[in-house]
């Protein structure tokens, strides 16, 4: 079976727990491209992981958890460079608020150039995401893998207001992106933020035409709607009691990949509505049962069950 690569940032969300009246913050491993490739593993995907772990124990945390998920994180390098941080926030609105620390850390480090050099004849699919597409010094050398690459394309815009404030200053290197993937998965509050309210069809349809298969737009608890060159459809979300939505759509995405590749999708031209919107409710479970548990907890195999 083709494998799935993961390409992109892995850090550490901090969660705030109350304990005695005091906000204490829980380190949870996270990172958006992370996260997707944790819960590839733990699906038990054909799948791994490129990035950039520290050598102190936060890295090796990050090492053991890949390795747990099943990944065997081939392709991971290793520096003295601390690991980066994301403090999590709630908010008023389903989506929750990040306050992050990347500067100096193992993000600025990743050096992709002998995968750039030497891509892997068994990958069927790229995935990236995140702010490491459009933020320097991995914005570069991941646009550069993705025009080496002989691949399907996987893209989650996954915008980080908090990192990259202007939306101005990324949606040009975000748009080269997406008029090169296959899948592309969005939220309505990407396309709020960095659209200004464009309309969502209208973007959906023009990145269809510039040849993505499909296009996945996740509503938060309204569910998610999917755009395809001859069809659109609306799921709506798996009701579950919410701990946090930390980590879902990552799930979500994880789930996805997996449910194309169970298919054997991944080297076939054409995918049909019936099969997409049946792996589509599969991952809107997978969304639902991280919601329901602190960070992100993607679910394992046995628990999602398999197509």
């Amino acid at each position: 079976m083709s494998k799935i690569l993961v390409c992109g940032e892995a850090l550490f969300d901090l969660i705030p727990e109350t304990r005695d009246g005091e906000t204490l913050f829980r380190p949870v491993r996270g990172g958006s491209p992370f996260n997707v490739a944790i819960g590839l593993g733990k699906l038990q995907a054909q799948a791994d992981y490129v990035g950039r772990f520290s050598s102190d124990p936060n890295g090796e945390e990050l090492l053991r958890a890949l390795h747990a998920s099943g990944l065997n994180g081939e392709w991971v390098q290793r520096g003295d460079e601390p690991a980066a941080l994301a403090y999590v926030f709630p908010s008023d609105g389903a989506d929750v608020r990040y306050s992050f620390y990347i500067d100096g850390t193992t993000e600025a480090a990743l050096d992709l150039g002998p995968l750039i050099d030497d891509f892997p004849s068994d990958c069927a699919l790229l995935h990236v995401g995140s702010f490491s597409v459009v933020r320097e010094p991995s914005a570069s050398q991941i646009f550069q893998l993705i025009e080496q690459k002989n691949a399907l394309l996987s893209y989650d815009l996954n915008c980080r207001p908090s990192i990259t404030p202007d939306p101005n200053a990324i949606r040009g290197a975000a748009e080269e992106v997406l008029t090169r993937s296959d899948l592309i998965k969005v939220s309505d509050a990407d396309i709020e933020w960095l659209y200004l309210g464009q309309n969502e069809e209208a973007l959906a349809q023009r990145w269809l035409r510039a040849g993505a298969r499909l296009v996945m737009v996740t509503l938060g608890e309204k569910g998610v709607r999917l755009y395809a060159p001859q069809w659109q459809a609306e799921l709506p979300a798996v009701a579950v009691e919410i701990a946090d939505t930390v980590g879902a759509g990552d799930s979500f995405m994880a789930a996805m990949l997996d449910g194309l590749q169970r298919r054997d999708w991944l080297n076939d031209s054409t995918w049909e509505q019936e099969g997409i919107v049946e792996i589509a409710q599969r991952a809107a479970r997978a969304a639902a049962i991280t919601c329901s548990r602190a960070g992100s907890q993607p679910p394992s195999l046995d628990e999602l069950g398999t197509l």
